[in-house]
């Protein structure tokens, strides 16, 4: 049970800081410095001092990376929760690997008590059901 709380808290601790550093970029770039006026591209890079357009520029990479990293790690999460196997591979080539082994570790454990409840326990089989031969039957004649 520690094993569960401990890797679903690291994949909740991964998934809120995702979350918290986009947030925290959103209202970055509200800020008039980092803001690029995409309407006068053209005059702002000309009139701007270098620093305003590097740093923005920074935002920018900054806040694409960071929404890469949250809408694949959900995207890989959610597919492989639903077992969705054809479109957990495609969105594993745009996951990080260190997400993935995260992901992966943490649905592997909450699987597991559900894989030991469905399997069955040793000597407990159907008394009903007919005894199974390892010899094919014959037809007569």
């Amino acid at each position: 049970m520690a094993r569960l709380s401990q890797e679903l808290a690291r994949l909740g601790a991964l998934i809120g800081f995702e979350a918290a550093s986009l947030v925290v970029l959103v209202h970055l770039g509200r800020r008039d410095d980092v803001a690029i006026p995409w309407s006068r591209l053209g005059p702002w890079l000309r009139d701007a001092p270098p620093e305003v357009t590097i740093g923005a520029a920074a935002w920018l990479i900054t806040a694409t990376a960071t929404t890469w990293l949250i809408v694949s790690t959900v995207a890989y999460l959610a597919a492989r929760a639903l077992s969705l196997v054809r479109l957990a591979a495609a969105v594993a080539r745009v996951t990080l690997p260190p997400l993935r082994r995260i992901i992966d570790r943490s649905l592997a454990v909450t699987r597991s008590p559900m894989i030991r409840r469905r399997l069955p326990r040793p000597g407990r089989c159907n008394p009903q059901a007919p005894p199974v031969s390892g010899t094919a039957r014959r037809r007569p004649g």
